[in-house]
């Protein structure tokens, strides 16, 4: 068989005397001696021609293969990516949907994205979206909720009244219905309320906490000007042993400088090792929150932010990521059988459109027929190709990159992801923690 070089590799050197090799094609991360990086380096310079004339050159050329840095030289890796991702993408085995009980919220955050609207779900909704379950699980194999909002926990009724249906309709259509998340700012996720959650399946919530108490209660106060800091810190004592709970930070030029303090509160709180937080980039997405565009990061000088705040010498912190593939495409808006739906039973592709007016919706659960902007926005959405933006299909990070964010592309903003400026030094952080759990014998 003829070899060639993966278009996907990176290798690069350890904070000790390894080299570390990754390859995004496949998501193979090794280390290798500094020796047998030279082989490597011969090997990859002309794989054909190489002479594999020892028991070590064959095993490091069968590790190669295994982990796709040299692969067949028949096997097009941009085609095969785009085969992948079509499969990945416009499968029915799986139907996922988002759902928003209410657009009504208790917080007043000043970069939100959407706009102002009191809907709240009636029960004519509720039961057309049991109806499109029904209708798209017939042919499922996996069904998976995610609760959205405004804040969902406003309306904990309509979550109760539709997990118990959805779980019924998995239940009779041996569909696995996978645990249910939820997005909430925190405010209402008291121990009683995620009692009543996982007993739904509601078992993962993500809350926001932008910083020390000072920050957070002016960037995410109730509507009547009243902090929320206190309270949610709280509910996150209460919920911890209760559901899985991640933090999201959002950050920008107003408060990168002051999270120190809020990893220390962290672990003061006894949420050392028990609530993981990630950092989060406040982006001007929509006309809703352009006000903030002049204090945004860049995703380069972001990622730099990401770096600085794992590497701090801090009980609690950023976890540090590893890279996943996207094997099914990026998110919900790109895949075909995943959908948005409002209070109101509009269809959307994206969170980031939840808000918006039906003109740039995919659909009505209250009126089926599919009108030509449905089918306009639609097919927007459903032919949004990376594979036909050059600067994707040039860059070394598209396997785990997927494009980057359908709803940047389509709206012309920067969709790259972190990843792009910081891989290396993350899969290094990534190594240097899985050396000091073996080496205290974890």
């Amino acid at each position: 068989m003829e070899l060639k070089v993966s278009r996907y590799n990176h290798f690069f050197k350890a904070d000790d005397e390894y080299i570390l090799a990754y390859n995004a094609l496949s998501n193979s991360f090794a280390r290798v001696k500094g020796e047998e990086y030279e082989i490597i380096k011969s090997i990859l310079k002309d794989p054909n021609g190489f002479s594999f004339d020892s028991e070590e050159k064959n095993k490091l050329k069968d590790d190669l293969l295994s982990g796709s840095f040299l692969i067949g030289e028949e096997l097009d890796e941009i085609e095969f990516l785009k085969m992948r991702n079509r499969v990945g993408r416009f499968s029915t085995d799986f139907f996922g949907l988002t759902v928003a009980p209410t657009l009504e919220c208790n917080f007043k955050c000043e970069y939100c994205f959407e706009k102002v609207k009191r809907e709240s779900m009636t029960k004519e909704v509720e039961e057309a979206i049991i109806k499109m379950v029904e209708e798209k699980i017939a042919t499922a194999r996996g069904f998976s909720v995610t609760w959205f909002g405004g804040e969902p926990l406003l309306r904990m009724d309509v979550i109760e009244r539709l997990s118990r249906a959805f779980k019924k309709l998995c239940e009779a259509n041996k569909v696995a219905f996978s645990p249910q998340s939820i997005i909430t700012n925190g405010y209402l996720l008291t121990g009683e309320n995620a009692r009543r959650l996982k007993d739904l399946n509601i078992t993962k919530a993500q809350i926001t906490i932008d910083g020390p108490p000072e920050l957070h209660d002016k960037r995410r106060k109730l509507k009547n000007g009243k902090s929320t800091f206190a309270r949610i810190i709280e509910n996150i004592r209460e919920s911890k042993d209760i559901m899985s709970i991640v933090v999201r930070v959002n950050v920008d030029e107003d408060n990168y400088n002051h999270l120190d303090r809020l990893y220390n509160l962290f672990d003061e709180n006894g949420f050392t090792g028990k609530v993981p937080l990630y950092l989060g980039r406040v982006v001007s997405s929509t006309n809703a929150c352009a006000d903030v565009s002049s204090r945004c990061f860049s995703i380069k000088d972001f990622s730099n932010i990401v770096l600085a705040s794992i590497k701090k010498d801090f009980k609690v912190k950023p976890y540090t990521q590893y890279p996943n593939l996207t094997h099914f495409g990026v998110c919900g808006a790109d895949k075909y059988n995943s959908y948005v739906v409002t209070p109101a039973g509009i269809l959307f592709k994206c969170w980031n459109e939840t808000s918006f007016d039906e003109e740039k919706s995919v659909g009505n659960l209250l009126n089926k027929k599919m009108e030509p902007i449905h089918i306009r926005n639609l097919t927007r959405y459903l032919n949004w190709d990376p594979f036909s933006i050059k600067k994707c299909v040039n860059c070394k990070f598209l396997p785990i990159c997927g494009g980057g964010c359908p709803y940047f592309s389509l709206n012309s903003m920067d969709s790259c992801t972190t990843w792009k400026y910081h891989l290396k030094e993350m899969l290094k952080l990534r190594y240097n923690e899985i050396i000091k759990s073996k080496n205290k014998g974890g």
